[in-house]
């Protein structure tokens, strides 16, 4: 019996040091919140502003109620966060009370394929993608360090028109003649930006003869499905926005 003790202390000593030592290195590899260790996979809050200097309206702006919070109420949600992947995303496709303005202006005075002129509140949905243009160097909002640091990000609006979901796609990569934003770093906490603006690409802009703006262009899209690339490309439009995002 005493010899039985004794080999079980051993066996119970020789276990807690075993986990002694594994349980800091399962710590320590554990993912941070929004994966990749990342660190992102947090809520901001988004402005989209409606008028430019001259008081002229954007083509992309907000519904006229204010900064865009997340909240999640019965059948009624907005999501203005920066996910996962580092990037920015404002998503009303879920709320009764929140959309985003569109109005589209044509490149080609022609193109009659937009289901309206505008402006018009939608339920919509932007998010960047910065990661995917290689000069960014795998970089996003979520990991930007220093105030006035810059990157030039394609992004997507998709959007619901009746029960018909499009797509506005901002990616000369996908799609020739389209332009980018320019994402800008305003404000640092801990070490990563925690404030933002996000305007067209200033190195690539055209001037809409309708308006005077100086604009970025997107391509107005049908994707195969809702929340999928690519699709039917149905022309080239003007659009001039400005969006303020802070933690």
């Amino acid at each position: 019996m005493k010899m039985r003790m004794i080999l079980r202390s051993a066996l119970w000593l020789s276990l807690s040091m075993a986990l002694g030592t594994l349980l800091p290195t399962m710590a320590q590899a554990r993912p941070k919140p929004g994966g990749s260790g990342s660190g992102c996979g947090y809520n901001v809050n988004s402005t989209l502003f409606n008028t430019d200097s001259n008081n002229l309206p954007y083509q992309i702006m907000s519904d006229g109620l204010g900064t865009y919070s997340t909240f999640n109420v019965k059948h009624n949600s907005v999501s203005s966060t920066i996910i996962s992947s580092c990037d920015w995303e404002l998503d009303t496709t879920g709320s009764t009370t929140r959309g985003i303005s569109l109005t589209f202006i044509p490149v080609d005075s022609s193109n009659k394929s937009a289901p309206f002129s505008g402006p018009e509140t939608v339920r919509a949905r932007i998010v960047t993608h910065c990661t995917t243009n290689p000069n960014n160097n795998n970089l996003s909002l979520g990991t930007m360090t220093y105030v006035g640091q810059t990157l030039i990000c394609p992004f997507n609006v998709g959007f619901y028109a009746g029960s018909n979901w499009y797509n506005i796609g901002l990616n000369p990569n996908n799609w020739p003649g389209t332009t980018q934003a320019q994402v800008t770093c305003q404000g640092v906490s801990g070490g990563t930006c925690d404030a933002w603006t996000i305007v067209p690409d200033p190195t690539n802009l055209f001037t809409d003869p309708s308006t005077g703006q100086s604009s970025g262009i997107g391509e107005l899209i049908v994707p195969p499905c809702v929340g999928c690339s690519g699709g039917t490309g149905l022309g080239l439009y003007y659009f001039d926005d400005s969006f303020s995002i802070n933690k």
